[in-house]
This record gives structure tokens, sequence and C-alpha cells, in this order.
């Protein structure tokens, strides 16, 4: 339809494509949520994956892509085993950690670990890899050990200012807007996917199985303009994130083409976005973050 790779996964109804170029987009998020957060982890990671009574401590790293975080994380700590898994096998195969194994899984399934022998479930950006997100949530749950700990990163789907600037998306914003209730419609009606980001907390807490349930905002600025003006990382962090966001419209065209969006409608669409994330300053992107302790 477009010229893109994507997964032939029957039971995943990821839509976005598995490519070089929206990989290259993911890895440069990850570099920028990294330098936002000042880490490569929320919550109590250190003390999760502290050294044990020799026991050699496990990670899981669901859509892992091509592995940045795992691979990262796992020269951060060289005492604990790092495994990712993904539906498509883009992860590199050579001159790995001796920590680090890649996996291909669709995570629709249940994984091969057992019950209660993973420390650290990890679960950034792969609300769009299920209809429902308690499958994630449930085999966290299923995997973990008592003590283990359950991350969850997502974005919002919608657009956003900065508090500061009191201003409201759907009037400042109309197309940047637009775009994410067309692509919100689109996800629901073509593949089942749900706008989780903000539920995910109490998702985690109605199973009943998990303590210490902590939800963090981090905003992500996108441009160089905005409350941030005079910051030069988060000028530069904003000028990034917005090459990222021009990509992300990209990368969503064949869902928006599939639920009956025509070429040219989405063209315009797509100009519109960026003349919006170009001259409209104070616009923002939200992650998500939830930490959880498996009881």
């Amino acid at each position: 339809m477009d010229g893109r790779l994507y997964t032939s996964s029957t039971t995943a109804p990821y839509p976005l494509p598995v490519d070089t170029p929206e990989m290259s987009r993911v890895d440069v998020q990850h570099g920028i949520l990294r330098d936002l957060i000042g880490e490569n982890y929320v919550g109590p990671v250190l003390a999760v994956l502290a050294p044990e009574n020799g026991r050699r401590k496990t990670v899981v790293d669901i859509g892992t892509g091509r592995g940045k975080w795992l691979i990262e994380m796992a020269a951060e700590f060289p005492h604990v085993d790092f495994i990712g898994l993904d539906i498509v096998p883009i992860s590199p195969q050579y001159d790995l950690p001796a920590n680090v194994l890649f996996e291909v899984h669709d995570i629709n399934e249940q994984t091969r670990f057992a019950a209660g022998s993973v420390d650290f479930f990890h679960a950034r950006s792969v609300s769009m890899t299920v209809r429902d997100f308690g499958t994630i949530i449930n085999e966290a749950a299923r995997i973990l050990r008592p003590g283990g700990l359950f991350f969850s990163g997502e974005w919002t789907r919608s657009a956003a200012f900065h508090p500061q600037m009191n201003l409201t998306p759907t009037v400042d914003a109309v197309h940047f807007s637009h775009f994410f209730q067309v692509l919100g419609s689109a996800l629901e009606q073509a593949r089942g996917i749900l706008p989780v980001a903000d539920t995910i907390p109490q998702k985690i807490l109605d199973t009943g199985l998990f303590r210490d349930i902590t939800a963090q905002l981090f905003r992500m600025p996108i441009g160089d303009e905005g409350p941030w003006q005079g910051d030069q990382e988060w000028m530069r962090l904003g000028k990034v994130y917005r090459a990222c966001i021009r990509r992300y419209v990209a990368s969503c065209k064949r869902v928006l083409l599939e639920v009956g969006l025509t070429e040219t409608q989405y063209d315009a669409l797509y100009q519109n976005v960026l003349a919006e994330i170009n001259n409209v300053p104070g616009l923002i992107g939200e992650y998500n973050t939830v930490c959880a302790i498996k009881l």
C-alpha cells in the first residue's frame, strides 16, 4: 500500500511499520526519553536488580525492537541477564554482551518463562501490540517473582500543551488534535486497539497482584519554542522529538488509509500537522510511566 514493511502476524494487531525508518525513529525516541528522564529506568530498579546471594537476576523486555534499551541496561547491570522479546526478528545477532539474549515472540501468547522466575518485566510503547493490555499485565504477574518489578511506559495518543501555556489543543492545535482523533478511531475500528496510557495504574490495581503502584507523567517538548525556551537541553530534545513526531505521522499512514482516508486527505492532514508542530509553541508529548511490585 505504501512501500513500507509490516509484520505478517495474524494475532498481533500492531499497525506500524517494522522497517529500518521506523526502527530508527524508535531508537532516536529511546535516546531522548533516556535524556529527559535522566536514566534508562524509573522506580526501584537499583534495589530490584542488586546482587543477591549469588543468584543471577533476569529482566524481560517485551517489544524490544532493535534492543537499544536492553543493551544499554546490560552494560549497566553486567550481573543481570537481559532477554528481549519481539514479534519481528530485527534485533542485532552479533557482538552482543554475554548477558543479552533476543528471542522472537508474540506477546499475545504466553511466554516461555516459568511462573515466579523473572525479577523485572519491562513493557515500553507496547499498547499497540495487544487488543487487551490486561494480557501484558497478567503475563507480568505470572512470571514475576514476589518483589519483582513491573514497568509500563506509554505515550498518550492525543495532542497536549505544556500547562504553563494555558491553551486548548482542539482550539489552538486543531490539526494535530484531529490527527490523533482520526488515529484513535482508526486503531479501534481497524485493529481493536483502545487508548490505555492513563488507565494502566487502575488495571494493575484491579488484578490484586501488585503493591506500591506508582504512576508518573513526563512531558517531552515538541520543538524549541515554549516555556522551555532558553533551556538548551530541552530545546534540543524538542527539536529531535518534533522530527520523531513527523516520522510517526508518516508511519501511521496505512492504518488511516485502511479506514477510508484517501491519499489526498492523508497528505493534507500530514502537511497540516507538520505546519502546526513547526509553528505552534508549547506543544508536548505526554509519557506515562507506572511501576508496581509483585506481591
